[in-house]
């Protein structure tokens, strides 16, 4: 099983094929379908709001600084980062995790609970 790696797929046939040895904590992102599946979820079938994967919320901030609602990425925290109510969550130990960055409000991206 590959657990909790991001793993890359030429086709959406190639992935359902391979898909029982795939984690669901793993991130696929399927070359022809331009889509990201994670957590037995497809985020998008087109990607038009997939605006990519970053090292830090600052470094997506600077890349999109006006994103529009639905815009959405894949940013790395670092330990110490917390998140604010309802989800009051801290990372320890030094770890960096990825998690889902989204825009829900017009031009204001907001890091979500959704870890990996």
């Amino acid at each position: 099983m590959i657990q909790n790696k991001l793993i890359y797929f030429s086709s959406k046939s190639q992935f359902e094929r391979e898909k029982q040895n795939v984690s669901p904590t793993s991130i696929v992102f399927v070359g022809d379908a331009g889509a990201i599946w994670t957590h037995h979820t497809w985020f998008c079938d087109n990607c038009n709001k997939c605006k990519g994967f970053y090292l830090s919320i600052t470094e997506l901030q600077t890349a999109y600084p006006k994103p529009e609602i639905g815009d959405w990425a894949i940013v790395v925290v670092s330990s110490g980062w917390k998140f604010g109510d309802p989800f009051p969550i801290t990372f320890g130990g030094g770890d960096s995790q990825l998690v889902i960055a989204v825009c829900a409000q017009e031009k204001e991206w907001t890091i979500t609970n959704v870890t990996y």
